[in-house]
């Protein structure tokens, strides 16, 4: 995944993200260290998160790792795992305190 979020990056695009499937939590904590180490090397932002219920740790956590920015469907969910604004916005708000650089203004 680091080689493939980089060769994103080089493309110039002015957002890098990957959305992947995991089959196990060692895939979830593999794409959160790849998440982290990029960020590092690359200039543009970067969204990554891992899809169904084994993923959805990445969707409140990926900030915990430089994720910059997550989903949340107001109605139907478009992506397997997504969690809904209102879940979304309890995790975040409850988590908030201990995050550095998450911006609870943008919760509300």
């Amino acid at each position: 995944m680091v080689s493939q979020l980089t060769a994103m990056a080089r493309t110039n695009g002015s957002v890098v993200k990957l959305a992947v499937m995991p089959q196990s939590s060692d895939d979830v904590l593999a794409l959160m260290n790849a998440t982290h180490q990029v960020s590092a090397i690359i200039d543009q932002p970067l969204i990554t998160m891992a899809m169904g219920a084994l993923g959805a740790v990445s969707r409140i956590a990926g900030q915990t790792f430089n994720s910059c920015l997550t989903f949340a469907s107001v109605h139907a969910q478009s992506a397997p795992g997504q969690l809904s604004v209102e879940q979304t916005r309890q995790i975040l708000t409850t988590l908030a305190p201990t995050i550095e650089g998450l911006e609870t203004s943008t919760l509300n």
